[in-house]
């Protein structure tokens, strides 16, 4: 990557990913909205596959995603061996295994200040059930290229 193109923040919450994307659309004047198709890693070396919600911001002139970093997989079980109290298995994965305590990613893409991403981190925070919410360098992430769509 020659130069930073795009600025990424974590968001921490227990929120589902529509209900985030209403409450960004609501409080920052965005118009999210989910995308036909998720980030899809099931042919790749994990089985995965990562919700992805998108919107263009007209004021700023900013291509706005927002990315689910955890994807929850039911696995199979054989049914010779013993099966768990409630059922079924489920395997967690992370399209960002290094940052597994960040829930969601929030990438704004077009021209943003330091002031400007302090701001948007700052609302972000102030959203009901977000715990917190802060830059994520972009040299801090192991497979950066999962987010150039």
């Amino acid at each position: 990557m020659e130069e930073e193109s795009f600025k990424l923040i974590g968001i921490v919450t227990v929120l589902e990913d529509y209900r985030l994307a209403y409450l960004l659309n609501k409080g920052l004047g965005y118009s999210l909205e989910k995308l036909e198709d998720d980030l899809d890693f099931t042919n790749l070396k994990f089985n995965a596959s990562f919700s992805l919600f998108g919107g263009y911001n007209e004021y700023s002139d900013q291509e706005i995603h927002l990315i689910n970093n955890k994807d929850r997989v039911e696995i199979e079980q054989d049914h010779k061996n013993l099966t768990t109290l409630f059922g079924a298995i489920e395997e967690l994965n992370y399209l960002f295994p290094e940052k597994k305590q960040i829930d969601y990613f929030l990438k704004i893409t077009g021209e943003l200040t330091d002031q400007e991403l302090q701001q948007i981190t700052g609302s972000i925070k102030k959203l009901p059930q977000v715990q917190t919410a802060h830059e994520v360098a972009l040299t801090e992430l192991k497979t950066i290229e999962f987010l150039i769509f």
